[in-house]
């Protein structure tokens, strides 16, 4: 049994399915409307406990990876289950009507087009690839426009490298007119891939997650980890910080202390390492703060598993759904809160938060508070923030100072000759006198769309760093106390789309409300051209087979209703 397992490790240092449960099966380009359904098929090849551990992301047209952008719920699959992954949006029951069953898991990363490569993660880390992310597959040998590509039996995964011998394609456009999988001329496989020979053994540290940080106190964690395809004739030894301990069993107990880091390593054993899997997490060290500018002042001195906490009152200035981030002031300073985690549960513009509880971190030059634990809403806040009146050339000289703060500037003028609506996260200069500074339109805000103003306004808005180079952002319409702009009341609430003009064949519309919402786009004769549904505050919209030109598209939205001008190049 020792030389097999010793000629298994050999084998094991050449391959890359090694230690791997879960890998791409399949990608599809559907004929239905909207080019869909757009799907990819994964397989499972060993038992998976949990599948948050697991991620997939789409490359779109050889711009190289865009991450990790959908993780999954944290559900268990049985060796042999496959999973399909199909697009949000666009013709929503299209993937039931094409192949006969629901999608197990829907989301936007999926509206991949016939030349669109496919990553899936594991721990973050990129553990089997279909298609060059790097390279456009129009024209490839890989392309799968309005057809297939379907993996070899007993091949993969193939880690961050794409190998196109381990694949069969239907070939392009061979889905075109066809209704459903089951009498198309040439079917997508579905469900046929199999796992032939004796799958390598494994190991897997299932809990702490990489990088995880755990609060101050903390005095024991627990290593929990999985084995598969073992004979029970192996060990496992586990190694902190350096020091090894033989033939543990999960969970294994570590002692911690406040302002600590560990890195883990266990490996299955029998004769030689098996199989391997580490982890790295640290234990925070308290810190109170008295203030918002102290919290500042303490960055970058003292961030290294350093954790503050702030039980005085902050108020909440703006709330976005991104990241669900705000924007936070006191009297003393303001802060950015980017809390990806949703740690917080609640608290909207004009709440206040007490026992902000977390970590610093930068990015973009922009400081962030990264909370760890939910925070005590105050609703409505207790305090009051007065927005400081300051000029452009004070911005300019000492902007750093009013970073994340709501100040407000009068008699600026907005430079509209690039741009003569308001564009989402763009930059416009303003002037005021001879001095210059950026505004720059957030995302999603209510005033996209809208014409920019052509006199002098007085605005309140936000001082944001991008890069090292600031800018004031106003967070509604409300905020340009001279704009004279009409707008529809029945406007729907957050709505925006982008890109637009449109490129690569896709949009993407959000609203700040879940219900549903029907789509319409018109052409410049009042034709309708395109009509299709869907729930959620996120939609993406493939308009691949649309002609270029000047549209209308229209969305509903209960009483409620939005129209812009769309154009398709």
């Amino acid at each position: 049994m020792k030389k097999i397992y010793l000629l298994l490790v050999a084998i094991m240092v050449t391959s890359l399915s090694f230690g791997q449960d879960l890998i791409i099966t399949g990608v599809f380009d559907g004929p239905l409307t909207g080019g869909t359904p757009k799907m990819t098929e994964l397989y499972v090849v060993n038992n998976i406990a949990d599948l948050s551990l697991y991620g997939i992301g789409s490359a779109n047209n050889g711009q190289g990876t865009d991450g990790e952008e959908f993780t999954f719920p944290a559900d268990s699959y049985s060796a042999g289950d496959f999973i399909y992954v199909a697009t949000e949006g666009g013709n929503a029951g299209a993937f039931n009507t094409y192949f006969g069953f629901d999608a197990d898991y829907l989301d936007s990363s999926m509206g991949i087009n016939g030349d669109d490569a496919v990553e899936l993660f594991f721990n973050g880390a990129v553990t089997d690839t279909f298609g060059d992310i790097n390279v456009d597959g129009n024209g490839e040998p890989w392309e799968y426009l309005d057809g297939w590509a379907y993996r070899n039996d007993a091949t993969g995964p193939d880690g961050t490298t794409f190998v196109l011998g381990n694949w069969s394609f239907s070939g392009i456009n061979v889905n075109d007119g066809q209704a459903d999988n089951a009498s198309a001329a040439t079917p997508f496989p579905l469900g046929t891939y199999v796992v032939t020979g004796v799958p390598d053994p494994t190991i897997s540290i299932t809990s702490p997650s990489n990088g995880t940080l755990f609060a101050p106190g903390t005095t024991n964690v627990n290593i929990e980890f999985v084995t598969a395809n073992t004979t029970g004739s192996e060990q496992v030894n586990i190694t902190v910080n350096g020091s090894e301990t033989t033939n543990v069993t999960s969970p294994f107990a570590i002692t911690t202390t406040d302002g600590s880091s560990y890195a883990v390593t266990v490996d299955l054993v029998n004769g030689g390492v098996l199989a391997t899997s580490s982890t790295d997490f640290s234990v925070g060290t308290l810190n109170a703060i008295a203030n918002l500018a102290a919290l500042r002042a303490a960055f970058p001195t003292q961030t290294d598993g350093t954790v503050y906490t702030l039980n005085n009152e902050v108020f909440i200035n703006y709330a976005t759904g991104f990241r669900s981030q705000k924007f936070i002031q006191d009297a003393t300073a303001g802060i950015l809160i980017d809390d990806s985690a949703g740690n917080i549960t609640s608290g909207a513009r004009g709440d206040g938060l007490t026992g902000i509880y977390g970590t610093l971190s930068e990015f973009n030059n922009m400081l962030q508070f990264i909370p760890l634990a939910d925070a005590v809403l105050v609703s409505p806040s207790t305090l009051t923030i007065t927005p400081q009146v300051v000029t452009l050339a004070e911005l300019t000289a000492n902007a750093e100072n009013y970073e994340a703060e709501l100040v407000k500037v009068v008699d600026v003028l907005l430079d509209n000759s690039t741009e003569t609506t308001f564009v989402n996260n763009t930059d416009y200069p303003m002037t005021q006198n001879a001095d210059t500074f950026l505004f720059r339109t957030f995302f999603g805000v209510d005033y996209t769309d809208t014409d920019v103003p052509t006199v002098a306004q007085e605005i309140v808005g936000l001082i944001i760093d991008r890069t090292g180079t600031h800018s004031l952002g106003a967070r509604d319409l409300a905020d340009f106390t001279d704009y004279t702009a009409s707008v529809n009341d029945n406007e729907i609430e957050g709505f925006s789309i982008y890109p637009n003009p449109v490129v690569n064949n896709r949009i993407v519309m959000n609203t700040l409300s879940a219900s549903a919402k029907s789509v319409s786009i018109f052409d410049i004769l009042g034709k309708q051209v395109y009509t299709n549904s869907f729930t959620g505050t996120s939609s993406v919209i493939n308009l691949e087979k649309m002609n270029t030109g000047v549209y209308f598209l229209k969305v509903t939205e209960g009483s409620n209703s939005s129209t812009r001008k769309l154009v398709i190049k």
